[in-house]
C-alpha cells in the first residue's frame, strides 16, 4: 500500500456523492460555536473533537497555525449562556499533520490528569521528505499564564512503521496505536503494525513494543490477517479491537479488509499477543473507520456506504448492515440507551452533509430507525463533515465540518475554513 494513501482517501472524501435514504427528519437545536478563519491563530480545516469533564473541547486542524501544518486547539465554554467560546492554540505542528481517522470523533485522547495524546501522520524523519509520523503528548500548564508542553513520545522511521493511527489508553497510562504501513510483509512497504508505548519512570524516553505485525494475504484462497490497520479500542479485559482497510479476503478486484482482536499474554507474562481475525469483509465494502464496542461484545463501524454490526453467535462472527446507501467517513458512537450517532459527508438530498441518529429496533421489529438531526446548509452553517461526533458535558453532540463557516480559506478558495458545531439530539 502506498505511503500516500491517506491523502487519496481525503480526496475521495471531498468528491464522492452518495444517497443516505429512508429516514425521518428531526428539527434538533443546532448552533455553530466557532468559525475558522484564513488568518485565525488556531488553524483551519478541523479534523474532529473530544470533550473533557469540564466541557472543554479539544481538536486538531489539518492546516494553519504557526508553521502551516495544522494545530491542536482548545475551545472553552462561555461563562454565561449564549456567550462566545474561548479559543486557545495548544500546539502547532512543525511538520506533517494530524489527519488520521479513528472510530469516533478525532485524533486525540485524554487521560485522567488532563494530558492529551495524539499522532501526526507525517513529520519526523525517514519516509522521504514527508517524515513517517510521530506520537506526541501535550501537558497542560503547571502555572497560570504558561503554555501547554509538547513531548514527542516516539518518532517512526519506516521499518518500524509509518503513518500512525488512532490511539487507545489503558488505566496504567500505556498508549496503544497502529501504523498504517511498515513492519513485515507486503513486500517493501510493510502491512502495518500494532504498537504499545510504555511511560518511563525516570524521565527517559517512552518504551515502544510491537504487539503485532500484519502479514497481508496468505494461502491459496486469498485470505489473510489484513493490512493497513485503522484505529484501536480497548475492552475491560485489556483486549484490543480494530479493523484493517486492506488484506483479508481478496479477489481479482482487490482486498476488502478485516476486523481483528488482539489478546494480551496471560498473567502479563511478557509473551506474544494473540491476533484473531473476527471477520473478513466482502467485495465493495470499503472501510472508513475503526469500531466501537457495546457491552454485549458486538462491534459497530462504517464503510463508505453503510453502518454495520458485527455480532458473535455460536462461535461465528456475522455482519448485519444497519443502514446502507450512505457516505460515512468518521465512524459512529453510542449513547447509554444504545443509539448510534454519526455524520454523512453529503447526498443528493443533503448536499452539504448531515448529523444522524440510529435507534435500535423495538420489540417485534428488526430494522434500526434513522433520524436526521441536522442537515448542513453550507456557507456560514458549515459543509462537508469529515469525522464523527462526540458527547459534551450535558449530553449534547459536538463535531466539526471541513468547509463552510466564513467565505474565504487559503485551502479551497471560497469554500470556507470549517466550523465547530453543537446539536442537541
Amino acid at each position: 500500500m502506498s505511503p500516500g494513501l491517506p491523502s487519496k482517501r481525503l480526496l475521495i472524501l471531498m468528491t464522492l456523492l452518495v444517497v443516505f435514504s429512508g429516514h425521518a427528519f428531526a428539527g434538533s437545536k443546532y448552533q455553530v460555536i466557532h468559525r475558522f478563519q484564513q488568518s485565525g491563530s488556531i488553524g483551519n480545516t478541523p479534523i474532529g473533537l473530544i470533550s473533557d469533564s469540564a466541557g472543554n473541547l479539544y481538536g486538531t486542524t489539518n492546516t494553519g497555525g504557526k508553521y502551516g501544518f495544522g494545530t491542536v486547539f482548545e475551545l472553552s465554554p462561555p461563562g454565561t449562556a449564549g456567550g462566545p467560546w474561548t479559543t486557545t492554540l495548544l500546539y502547532s505542528f512543525p511538520t506533517g499533520s494530524a489527519v488520521y481517522q479513528s472510530a469516533g470523533a478525532g485524533s486525540l485522547i485524554l487521560d485522567q490528569l488532563g494530558n492529551l495524546y495524539g499522532v501526526s501522520t507525517w513529520g519526523g524523519h525517514g519516509c522521504s521528505v514527508f517524515g513517517c509520523g510521530y506520537v506526541f503528548e501535550l501537558t497542560p500548564p503547571q502555572e497560570a499564564g504558561s503554555g501547554w508542553t509538547e513531548n514527542t513520545l516516539y518518532i517512526f522511521s519506516g521499518w518500524d512503521g509509518y503513518q500512525p493511527g488512532g490511539l487507545a489508553l489503558d488505566q496504567e497510562g500505556n498508549v496503544y496505536g497502529t501504523t498504517f504501513g511498515g513492519g513485515r510483509g507486503c513486500m517493501a512497504v510493510g502491512c502495518g503494525t500494532v504498537f504499545k508505548l510504555t511511560p518511563s519512570t525516570d524521565g527517559k524516553a517512552w518504551k515502544r513494543t510491537v504487539l503485532y505485525f500484519f502479514k497481508g494475504v496468505l494461502g491459496e484462497q486469498g485470505n489473510g490477517d489484513g493490512a493497513g490497520p485503522l484505529g484501536l479500542i480497548l475492552d475491560p479485559k485489556g483486549n484490543l479491537y480494530g479493523v484493517t482497510v486492506n488484506g483479508g479476503h481478496c479477489d481479482q478486484a482487490g482486498c476488502y479488509g478485516t476486523a481483528f482482536e488482539l489478546k494480551p499474554p496471560r498473567n502479563n507474562s511478557g509473551g506474544a499477543w494473540t491476533e484473531s481475525v473476527l471477520y473478513r469483509f466482502g467485495s465493495g465494502e470499503q472501510l472508513t473507520s475503526g469500531v466501537v464496542r457495546e457491552d454485549s461484545g458486538s462491534l459497530y463501524g462504517s464503510t463508505l456506504d453503510s453502518v454495520y454490526q458485527l455480532r458473535l453467535a455460536n462461535g461465528v462472527w456475522t455482519e448485519n448492515i444497519l443502514v446502507s446507501g450512505a457516505y460515512l467517513y468518521g465512524g459512529v458512537i453510542f449513547d447509554r440507551a444504545g443509539n448510534l450517532y454519526g455524520m454523512t459527508l453529503n447526498s443528493s438530498q443533503y448536499t452539504h452533509g448531515t448529523v444522524f441518529k440510529l435507534s435500535p429496533p423495538g420489540k417485534g421489529h428488526s430494522r434500526w430507525t434513522q433520524t436526521v438531526l441536522h442537515a448542513f446548509a453550507g456557507g456560514r452553517d458549515g459543509s462537508a463533515p469529515s469525522q464523527g461526533v462526540t458527547f459534551g458535558l450535558g449530553g449534547e453532540l459536538y463535531g466539526t465540518t471541513l468547509r463552510g463557516g466564513n467565505n474565504m480559506c487559503p485551502v479551497d478558495g471560497d469554500a470556507g475554513c470549517g466550523t465547530v458545531f453543537t446539536v442537541v439530539p
